[in-house]
């Protein structure tokens, strides 16, 4: 059967409503919501020229079967199919004619199960952007903060200067910030530092070096130590005056990057650490003081007695415990009631099954059923088997309560040496 084929001859446009309907909403609709649209709106006949239309216009590897069974739905899954696997470039463009054959797309034809699993993934998604994503608040915030970084001042203090060797006439840079003293600076405003100039306070941060050396110098003089007289022949030393008029000359190279303000709370801070070490070192006792007070010495005497130590015991965290509490018999949470064999052998002959259970009440106060067990050989004996409750199996397999010379155990049912062998070849694998 030949299609008639409605198409222009100078571009690549075709007329048919389905194909046109099916090649615009394949991206937007589901297939299961497209395949029941243009089954409620087109007949079996258009559905049927649409899809050898289709295939007569274009080249693809999906092959143009003949439907029988659900025709209508699965021509549409080929045409759908046919659509997915072909180039765009080498599909033909449809239109429609005949515009009232295009179904509307309501909420009734739509699969409302893939909408509202968008909507829930969809959601899911806002929540997360909501929890992980900053606000323009936080944003601007950590930018100021940024930007106080960038710009703030880095003031350089001779308590993160290495002074060793001479490396204190360094500039010690940005790494200084990281080890800065957190005493508390004491800045007040008193008529002395108001009326003084930038000048006078600038050669008072030149001269700290000298300031710092005098002052150790003086505290070790009030405390009265044994090292004052090493403290002032370094602070007199040839080393250290040239130490101190080089740190003078380096000083005023960078003295004009600090305001006053800034040099005066510099000045204010050390001379508070410097009152902080006196008071200190005026604190510590040196060894011929503490030797020298009135005292005696306290000897502990050594104990000549046992003393018993044990090693930790470690507890199993697996462990376990049963319940012991009474149940009564209006309870409802209760223990499974699972029966274990009980094995009861060397039994007297003139000893009933009665005997046996009454004896078995008596001491446990449980009920038991006997079953008398058949030998091939005859015994002197007796044997029963018994089943009893599985939490109850240590107060059965108890020494105190069986007669002496009466046996319990398992119960291990009688096996050939076949079946045992197909046990062991079960068990092996």
């Amino acid at each position: 059967m030949s299609t008639v084929i409605l198409k222009c001859t100078q571009c690549n446009i075709v007329i048919n409503e389905l194909l046109c309907f099916v090649q615009n909403k394949i991206d937007v609709l589901d297939e299961e919501s497209l395949v029941r649209l243009c089954v409620t709106a087109f007949s079996t006949s258009e559905i049927n020229d649409a899809k050898e239309l289709l295939f007569a216009t274009i080249t693809t590897t999906v092959r143009n079967v003949s439907r029988r069974k659900d025709k209508e739905q699965k021509d549409l899954d080929d045409i759908i199919s046919a659509f997915k696997n072909t180039e765009p470039d080498s599909t033909p463009i449809f239109v429609a004619w005949q515009l009232h054959k295009l179904p509307p797309v309501i909420f009734n034809s739509l699969d409302t199960t893939s909408v509202l699993k968008n909507i829930v993934s969809l959601q899911s998604d806002m929540k997360c952007v909501k929890e992980s994503y900053a606000t323009i608040d936080q944003l601007n915030t950590l930018r100021s903060e940024l930007d106080n970084m960038r710009y703030a001042s880095l003031v350089n203090i001779d308590e993160n200067v290495n002074k060793k060797r001479g490396a204190y006439l360094l500039d010690s840079g940005p790494t200084g910030i990281l080890n800065l003293s957190h005493t508390p600076t004491m800045i007040g405003s008193t008529p002395e530092r108001e009326t003084m100039s930038a000048q006078q306070q600038t050669n008072i941060l030149q001269s700290q070096p000298f300031l710092q050396l005098t002052s150790t110098a003086r505290c070790s003089r009030e405390s009265g130590s044994a090292g004052t007289e090493s403290e002032l022949s370094r602070t007199n030393s040839p080393r250290s005056r040239d130490k101190a008029t080089a740190a003078s000359i380096a000083i005023p190279m960078r003295s004009d990057r600090f305001s006053a303000a800034q040099l005066s709370a510099a000045v204010l801070t050390h001379n508070g650490v410097n009152e902080v070490s006196c008071a200190i070192v005026n604190n510590n006792k040196s060894m011929a003081e503490v030797l020298g007070q009135e005292g005696e010495w306290k000897s502990e005497n050594p104990r000549q007695e046992w003393i018993e130590v044990r090693r930790r015991r470690y507890r199993n965290r697996t462990e376990g415990i049963t319940g012991k509490a009474t149940i009564k018999p209006s309870d409802r949470f209760k223990p499974a009631d699972i029966k274990i064999p009980l094995f009861i052998s060397n039994d007297h002959k003139e000893t009933s099954e009665k005997d046996i259970a009454e004896f078995i009440l008596s001491k446990t106060s449980e009920k038991v059923f006997l079953q008398k067990t058949k030998m091939k050989t005859l015994r002197d004996y007796n044997a029963y088997k018994m089943m009893v409750t599985r939490h109850k199996l240590d107060l059965f397999l108890n020494d105190e309560i069986w007669p002496d010379g009466v046996t319990c155990r398992h119960f291990m049912p009688y096996r050939t040496p076949d079946q045992i062998r197909n046990i062991d070849l079960a068990a092996a694998g």
